[in-house]
């Protein structure tokens, strides 16, 4: 069963907007106003507004497998992107562009392919609280989700938020995968759904902030 786009919105978590565009959902945790803010102001910052720190998707189901399918587009200096997956808090499995090579100790400035990846993912019998971490290093869209036909899928309700801002570290640099950001760490040690508006080399931006 392919989740509709409706269905998907109900399921973000982290990002202010979700459109649909190609076929394809993106998504966006800056205002159309904030980025362009940095449209105007840092062409290099403009870019990183897209890439989708702390967006995740949240929900409960009885599924035993899930197919993902995702489109990466540069949105940093970094290549290498990772969706890590957990269920019921624990670590399931992956879908990125590093695991099947070797990775040199400084893994920061390696060029891996970005593009169309796809995985199915397999999960234990039962009712589970499923958890998609979005890469923070890449602008990462959905070509598709599907669960088992007959699954169910309930959005699950994260009654607090938390709004970050910072430079490279909060934007997530150099966590190979997402779920290991500080800010990740934080928001789920505060039971709350994280707003990331890091950007990697911000300095001091008022201006931003002023933007409701």
């Amino acid at each position: 069963m392919k989740l509709t786009l409706k269905q998907i919105k109900e399921i973000t978590k982290g990002a202010v907007r979700v459109e649909e565009e190609n076929g394809q959902i993106r998504f966006f945790r800056f205002t159309k106003e904030q980025e362009e803010l940095y449209k105007v102001t840092n062409e290099d910052f403009y870019i990183k507004t897209f890439a989708t720190a702390g967006v995740k998707f949240c929900f409960k189901t009885d599924t035993n497998s899930l197919f993902l399918k995702v489109n990466i587009k540069q949105a940093s200096s970094r290549r290498y992107f990772s969706f890590d997956i957990y269920a019921d808090g624990k670590y399931v499995d992956c879908l990125d562009n590093f695991s099947d090579i070797e990775l040199p100790e400084n893994y920061t400035t390696i060029e891996l392919p970005l593009g169309s990846f796809s995985k199915t993912v397999q999960f234990e019998d039962g009712i589970k609280t499923v958890c998609i971490y979005f890469p923070w290093s890449v602008a990462a869209s959905i070509e598709k989700i599907s669960v088992d036909d007959g699954s169910f899928v309930e959005p699950i309700s994260i009654p607090k938020k938390i709004l970050v801002y910072g430079d490279s570290i909060t934007h997530g640099y150099d966590a190979l995968h997402p779920y290991n950001r500080y800010a990740s760490r934080l928001a789920e040690t505060l039971g709350a759904e994280e707003i990331n508006k890091a950007i990697g080399g911000e300095i001091f931006f008022p201006e931003l902030v002023k933007l409701k």
